[in-house]
């Protein structure tokens, strides 16, 4: 693969910039008197006057005789909290419901969520990349696609037949799916865990020969493999697998891997199992080694609270489904593994939620590892994009996370993690306006960041009138009974050869 001296790449993404702008003229904004949450201090910084023109923000300080440009649209923020953008760092934002590619942007954009890395589609990537520029160039409101990776790889081991993974079973397979990948523009390699060992080197192998990261869900191999691979996220939860006692590690891996029906109790007793045999010192030592390889953990809590909501079905819920696509509805409602959500299976997914994932996803914060919001939102059940992003800081508070880390958590961390730190995850001269206006103190309590006053998209502003049309949009677009989706890939990928 050709590479561009280091130099030449600012350059190009400011020309790329400059041929994204909308040709329109732009009517400066600027947000007075507001309190600024600075997320990387944790702290807030009250009455500050921001002030946006075009994409970017110009100038933050002190109300007091901050200058307001001519003509500029002004919104008042007296009692107010501003934050940056929110991100889905584990979105399926990209999951086309009919003939709508991003079916959920309009609620995405609504709840504060103002970039996502979306860790396999059923998108072709060309298509993606189309989608980006629309949305840089201010044609399509929606959320920033930060980084993509495609369809998703997986292996023999695999019990899943999601539309968009492609299997591997050969080193050559490996090298073929990665270079047309890299081809059609994958920002990164997505594994799952249904790989060998071997196929996650093979994987591995070919991604750092394209320059290609790779990121994914907890390999078999366990950590020796994931660390070998040079995986730089792991999706979904800290691998307290990879920290039981030794006799314990040696029973598991003799048993069957649960499928069918009955996955879903056989998982959850396993990972109660998990927990009654952890091994507190390989737990320690797990997560220095996490910390030290410099690999995130890409939190989704979030999955352990559909299930009480799917039993219930209360009006939080029925609420939130209001949203929801009516291929989407179908989907879930016909999901096997939510058929029949017993007592049981709530109460050890919510034991599961709090012994492993909570009280582990904080212990590996404190000891650095890098932690950042995602939600799965779409293809896991009853995750319901834009309201998800909020559970998920709910949780990590809940978890021991202070409302600040939290923040962070959903802002200044993942734009770190994709390496636009430069312009993203902060309140400050030169970034991105991505904002989002709040009519509560997220640090006195983070729920108060789903307060949604206006959000700020690339510096357009949506204020609380053109946030209530988003969100009837995104009703009309839900609206009628659920509907049989037709599963298949907008375009096609190159076939096994």
């Amino acid at each position: 693969m050709t590479r561009r001296p280091v130099w030449v790449l600012p350059l190009l993404l400011a020309q790329r910039e400059l041929r994204a702008q909308p040709p329109r003229r732009e009517v400066p904004l600027a947000i007075t008197h507001v309190t600024v949450v600075d997320v990387a201090a944790g702290a807030p910084l009250r009455d500050r006057t921001v002030i946006v023109a075009g994409r970017r923000i110009v100038s933050v300080g002190p109300s007091a005789g901050a200058p307001v440009p001519r003509g500029a649209r002004v919104v008042d923020g007296r009692g107010k909290y501003l934050i940056p953008g929110l991100w889905d760092a584990h979105s399926h934002a990209l999951w086309p419901s009919g003939t709508d590619t991003m079916p959920y942007r309009r609620l995405m954009l609504a709840m504060g969520v103002t970039s996502t890395r979306e860790p396999g589609s059923r998108v072709r990537l060309a298509d993606i990349r189309a989608l980006r520029r629309r949305i840089d160039a201010g044609e399509l409101l929606a959320p920033r696609i930060a980084a993509a990776s495609g369809p998703v790889l997986d292996g023999p081991l695999s019990d899943r037949s999601f539309v968009q993974v492609r299997r591997v079973d050969s080193r050559e397979r490996a090298r073929f799916l990665v270079d047309s990948l890299n081809a059609e523009g994958a920002d990164f390699i997505k594994v799952h865990n249904g790989m060998t060992p071997e196929a996650v080197r093979w994987v591995a192998d070919a991604a750092r020969a394209a320059g290609l990261p790779v990121s994914g869900h907890l390999m078999h191999g366990g950590a020796a493999t994931t660390f070998a691979a040079g995986i730089r996220a792991i999706d979904h939860v800290f691998p307290v697998a990879w920290c039981v006692t030794d006799a314990w590690a040696a029973e598991r891996a003799r048993a069957p891997v649960a499928v069918g029906e009955g996955r879903v109790l056989a998982n959850l007793q396993a990972n109660e199992a998990n927990a009654a045999h952890e091994d507190p010192e390989k737990c320690a030592a797990v997560r220095r080694q996490l910390a030290d390889s410099g690999v995130t953990i890409v939190s989704t809590a979030v999955q352990g609270l559909v299930w009480r909501a799917v039993m219930t079905r209360g009006a939080e819920l029925a609420d939130r489904l209001r949203y929801v696509t009516p291929q989407d509805r179908w989907r879930w409602e016909h999901d096997d593994a939510f058929g029949a959500v017993t007592p049981e299976i709530v109460a050890l997914a919510e034991r599961n939620l709090e012994r492993t994932r909570l009280r582990h996803t904080l212990a590996a914060h404190r000891a650095g590892v890098r932690v950042i919001v995602g939600t799965d939102a779409v293809p896991f059940p009853y995750t319901v994009p834009g309201f998800a992003v909020h559970d998920e800081l709910a949780l990590l508070v809940r978890g021991g996370f202070t409302p600040a880390e939290a923040l962070r958590a959903a802002t200044l961390e993942p734009a770190a993690f994709l390496g636009m730190r430069d312009s993203l995850g902060t309140i400050a001269a030169g970034q991105l306006a991505d904002l989002v206006l709040l009519d509560a103190d997220p640090l006195a309590d983070v729920r108060n960041a789903a307060h949604i006053a206006a959000v700020v998209a690339a510096g357009r502003l949506i204020d609380r009138a053109a946030r209530a049309r988003l969100l009837d949009e995104q009703r009309r677009l839900a609206a009628g009974p659920p509907r049989q989706p037709v599963d298949s890939l907008v375009g096609e990928f190159p076939p096994r050869r």
